[in-house]
């Protein structure tokens, strides 16, 4: 992809982080809430453990009113902060990027032979990390190549929510870290983290699982109009913990 391409997408991309943060009513220097933001944009979102190739899925269909129903998949076999950057990956397919219908994916690759995948890794980025954000947490002393301490990482990671690597990736774009910079904080994190007297979390794969919005009646819709099989809804239903089809085997009815 051409230099000049990518400063557009990537212009793009923030515009429409800000648009989303403004719509949040979030101050440049708050962290996004994750749930709120699905629920506020009527996402249904289930989070559970998947396979470690796989970041998340979205998937976005039209009912037969002419209004889009919005859903998202998020692997929590994946550290937390990987986890929040997913989420926010998959909020940029499922509200901006136009006929969308599904995909399943890895996140976070920043992948330039991809469009989409490229606006949405940027998307994702701004959301969790705006630039105001990082200047005013950042001192003005170190506010230049690789000026950055470990302990200003440590607050803003803390702060924003993110993954060490989100944030690496950020510093060094806006021109704060080279590559000797990233390479310096990219090691030994969960031992940094601890020795400053932070929780791990963020670092660490959570393993739940639990879903956001009317998922269940979604899904429900989803199969009375047709657009997804008897045996799908069943699966999303046990996605969820519900075992609809021994239930009906069991009783005999639906």
């Amino acid at each position: 992809m051409k230099s000049a391409n990518r400063i557009v997408l990537k212009s793009k991309a923030a515009n429409l982080a800000d648009t989303l943060r403004d719509d949040l009513r979030l101050f440049n220097d708050m962290p996004i809430s994750i749930h709120n933001a699905l629920r506020t944009k009527h996402v249904q979102a289930l989070f559970q453990p998947m396979s470690d190739n796989i970041s998340g899925m979205a998937i976005r269909v039209t009912n037969q009113h002419g209004e889009n129903l919005s859903f998202m998949m998020v692997n929590t076999a994946k550290a937390l902060g990987h986890q929040r950057f997913t989420a926010c990956h998959e909020l940029y397919h499922l509200l901006y990027q136009e006929d969308f219908s599904f995909v399943n994916e890895r996140t976070a690759l920043f992948d330039e032979k991809n469009k989409q995948e490229y606006l949405a890794d940027w998307f994702a980025s701004y959301l969790l990390l705006p630039k105001g954000g990082l200047e005013r947490s950042v001192p003005l002393e170190e506010q230049h190549k690789n000026g950055i301490t470990l302990g200003t990482l440590l607050q803003i990671e803390q702060r924003f929510r993110c993954s060490r690597a989100m944030l690496l990736y950020r510093l060094k774009d806006m021109g704060w870290l080279d590559e000797n910079g990233y390479e310096n904080f990219s090691h030994e994190v969960i031992r940094t983290a601890k020795s400053h007297g932070y929780t791990t979390e963020l670092y660490e794969k959570t393993g739940k699982e639990e879903f956001v919005g009317d998922y269940n009646i979604k899904a429900r819709q989803l199969f009375e109009q047709g657009r997804i099989s008897q045996s799908r809804y069943y699966q999303l239903l046990e996605d969820i913990g519900i075992d609809l089809k021994t239930e009906i085997e069991e009783d005999g009815e639906i």
